[in-house]
């Protein structure tokens, strides 16, 4: 089973939107980012209040688009997410952070997309 086929599982009770997004898929929730694939791993968003928790891992690392560190995303490299315990509690982190944002539609004064 690939990563995507793994996430995919675990991200369904969830009911997230998926789109693809930063050259792989995106699990969106309320319309905020939770967790995507990347590359060989993932792109998580922790918030800034998340970031030194998730990057105690030595598989994590500060997300950097276009030289820019981005401040409350990191990328879990592959063999941070191995095992389905693993990626579990990748899940969980970002869910955890989404809980406490406001519906990203709203917050941006778009309509959601179907």
């Amino acid at each position: 089973m690939t990563l995507l086929d793994r996430l995919t599982a675990m991200m369904q009770p969830h009911r997230p939107r998926v789109q693809k997004m930063f050259g792989g898929t995106a699990f969106l929730v309320n319309e905020n980012l939770v967790i995507g694939t990347h590359k060989d791993g993932l792109i998580l968003r922790v918030g800034a209040e998340g970031m030194a928790a998730a990057l105690e891992s030595p598989f994590a690392s500060q997300m950097v688009m276009g030289g820019r560190s981005m401040v409350g995303w990191v990328i879990i490299s592959a063999d941070g997410c191995a095992d389905d315990v693993s990626l579990q509690g990748w899940v969980r982190l970002g869910l955890a952070h989404n809980a406490g944002l406001p519906p990203g539609a709203a917050r941006a004064g778009r309509k959601p997309r179907p």
